[in-house]
């Protein structure tokens, strides 16, 4: 067994999961807990047949952590990975995920509009 694999069961990892998306809503700059966060969303994701659906929630998730930390450097990388990572999208759903980050990109620049990370994820 690798040293540095930790056993745990379903419920306990549920309770990281949530703890993690409390505390990123919390402190959403803090590095540390958006990677516990964005961990549990692509263990989520390796676990699912149908990785997008979870893809879509975690992507609603971090659009409120964009709108409250928005020059979070950490939060808008995540958010381009994530949508790195949907499968088999066919043009309307890929037209969906793209308006939906305009809008988030249009909503975060009313209230800066010199936000170099946004404009970089737009």
């Amino acid at each position: 067994m690798d040293s540095n694999r930790v056993l745990i069961t379903m419920a306990e990892f549920e309770k990281v999961e949530k703890a993690s998306k409390v505390l990123i809503l919390l402190s959403g700059e803090t590095p540390t807990y958006i990677n516990v966060w964005y961990d549990t969303v692509q263990i989520r994701m390796r676990l699912s047949q149908m990785p997008n659906p979870i893809i879509v929630l975690a992507l609603k998730h971090l659009s409120l952590v964009n709108q409250m930390y928005r020059k979070s450097s950490k939060s808008w990388h995540l958010r381009q990975c994530l949508i790195r990572e949907f499968k088999d999208l066919n043009s309307e759903e890929l037209n969906g995920v793209i308006l939906n980050d305009l809008k988030l990109c249009d909503t975060c620049n009313a209230h800066d509009q010199r936000n170099y990370y946004n404009w970089t994820h737009r």
